[in-house]
């Protein structure tokens, strides 16, 4: 990690150091990061100067055209340079990769090579290096000059004396070794560049470097016939060996064939006003961070601080006034930006919130109604529970007045399953307290989903003995075997069989009854660890007149267990 950029792949290296992908933690932008030696880099005053001037010109800089620099970082052995990202490498390999170019797209990328120059000559820096190699290009295929490291200022009171750029690509005048304008020899420079793009190679070539220089101090080059008159003229123009005649970069703008495919709304970067009227800057003012910087392009930190007082303008306040304008700017840049986040973390704060306050707003509504059904329902139990109150009550007195004599018929029969159990309202009569003598119904359970009935299969009668009717004993085959299918007894009775069921005093552990509105009545009994349920269709349960028809069903035990109930229940009803 480089401050907030996370190194990733290495995209290529260099004799100073190496260049890596990385990305920006915080906004996921992928950048290039130049990361070179110190050791190597501050070898000498020379190399130190270019690093340091290429890092000031950058960030000077701010067109589409030209290579931007993020940020620069420093430890103790390295120098990190944070930079745009161009993943479509330099212009030179695409030249190299490419077997034709299209006129239009060589039109594109020379319009946007001028551009990019035409702003740095505006904002006094001359390039001095330009050639394919320097050339970068983005994914979309639009140009971006780099390389910095050889730039120069332009000052009209003096001209350049340095040999800089590439052999090939220098002007007749840098290699001659004169004085020249760093703004001309560009220009020469980008028509060599036009002429690769046009023709497909360079206009000055030879077995030997010696021979390269020689053609170009003479400007010994053929063009092609069958390029068309405005592109000769653009040529020749440009790669004319006296630099006060060749071509400006309004000259160049003005050819034909460079205004035929002029971009949309296009508008040229202002011109700097170099003679124009600057104030002087007091000197506590004055920002040592910005003249340091110019010190760096050549210019003289002394001089830096005289010109700057001065009521005259000059180069120094120029330079200077630029910095300033370009903080300025960045600072808007970044206030805009501030504001713009603030507003939208409001803009979501507030709309978070009024969401918030209508889910609980949502939320106690649906807890209000909640409430209110529950009420409703509560209410409507009561109501019912007192409806059943008044029954049963009148069933308990119907039940001590009515004490006649029963006749019962027994008969035993066996079934696969149980006659469907009809209960919605469960009491519990298990003991019998204070409380349950004035309310013997006792807890009150939910109401059962009814079963569908399963249908009636054929049953199969058991051996009974002929005494049955005299009262005698029941047998059956194998009196111990365990009960696998329900037995069930059927019998007519007009006697209350609550009544009779509340007699056993032996062996009766548990009595439940279960009333299933309107008639239909349930008990079940657990008899000597017997399961017996016993239902009828009428209110003979707890006490009527005449007599009714009623089912006793054996749901656990040995078959033993089922006749000696039976036998009970036979000496109970007194039959």
């Amino acid at each position: 990690m480089i401050g907030p950029y996370k190194l990733l792949q290495t995209l290529g290296t260099g004799s100073t150091g190496k260049v890596k992908l990385a990305i920006n933690t915080e906004t996921e932008k992928q950048v290039a990061v130049k990361i070179m030696q110190k050791q190597l880099v501050f070898a000498t005053e020379k190399s130190r100067a270019n690093v340091e001037k290429e890092i000031a010109v950058l960030k000077l800089l701010n067109h589409p055209n030209v290579l931007k620099v993020f940020d620069v970082f420093e430890s103790e052995e390295y120098l990190f340079m944070v930079m745009e990202y161009m993943p479509g490498g330099e212009l030179f390999d695409f030249l190299v990769n490419q077997e034709f170019i299209s006129t239009k797209q060589s039109l594109i990328l020379f319009q946007q090579l001028i551009y990019a120059l035409e702003y740095c000559h505006n904002h006094l820096v001359c390039h001095r290096d330009l050639k394919p190699e320097n050339l970068l290009l983005d994914s979309f295929g639009n140009i971006k000059i780099a390389d910095f490291g050889m730039s120069g200022l332009i000052n009209e009171n003096y001209l350049l004396g340095t040999f800089c750029g590439s052999p090939h690509y220098a002007a007749p005048e840098v290699v001659g070794g004169n004085e020249y304008d760093g703004t001309k020899s560009d220009i020469w420079s980008c028509g060599v560049i036009l002429y690769v793009l046009l023709v497909g190679r360079l206009p000055f070539e030879g077995e030997s470097i010696k021979d390269v220089l020689l053609k170009v101090l003479e400007a010994k080059y053929t063009i092609p016939e069958n390029l068309i008159p405005a592109k000769k003229e653009l040529i020749k123009g440009m790669l004319e060996k006296d630099a006060n005649k060749r071509f400006t970069i309004e000259q160049i703008k003005q050819n034909e064939w460079f205004r035929s495919n002029f971009p949309i709304n296009y508008q040229p970067p202002q011109a700097i006003l170099r003679k124009r009227f600057i104030q002087s800057v007091p000197e506590k003012k004055i920002n040592q961070q910005i003249v340091e910087n110019l010190s760096t392009l050549g210019l003289n930190q002394t001089k830096i601080l005289d010109s700057l007082i001065t009521e005259q303008s000059n180069l120094e306040k120029i330079m200077y006034t630029l910095y300033i304008s370009k903080i300025k700017k960045r600072q808007k840049i970044e206030r805009q930006e501030n504001n713009l986040i603030k507003s939208i973390s409001q803009e979501y704060s507030d709309k978070k919130t009024k969401k918030e306050e209508k889910r609980l707003k949502k939320k106690e509504e649906k807890e209000l109604k909640k409430e209110e059904k529950r009420k409703k329902k509560e209410s409507k139990k009561l109501k019912t529970l007192e409806q059943l109150k008044q029954k049963v009550r009148y069933s308990k007195d119907e039940l001590r007045r009515n004490k006649t004599s029963s006749k019962v018929k027994i008969s035993i029969k066996r079934k696969n399953k149980p006659t469907q159990q009809q209960s919605n309202l469960s009491f519990d009569i298990e003991k019998e307290t204070e409380k349950t003598k004035k309310s013997w119904f006792g807890k009150l359970f939910k109401r059962k989903s009814k079963k569908k009935k399963s249908k009636k299969e054929k049953l199969q009668k058991l051996h009974l003995d002929n005494k049955f009717e005299q009262g005698g004993e029941i047998f059956l085959k194998d009196p111990t075997e365990q009960l696998e299918k329900n037995y069930y007894v059927s019998f007519s009775i007009n006697q209350p069989i609550m009544e009779i069921m509340r007699n056993f005093q032996e062996g009766l552990t548990k009595l439940n009854f279960n009333w299933a509105y309107p008639n239909i009545f349930t008990i079940k009994a657990v008899f000597n660890k017997m399961k017996i349920r016993v239902k009828t269709q009428k209110c003979s349960v707890l006490g009527n007149t005449e007599s009714v028809k009623v089912r006793l069903i054996c749901k656990r035990g040995t078959a033993q267990q089922f006749i000696e109930f039976c036998n009970s229940l036979i000496q109970v009803s007194n039959f």
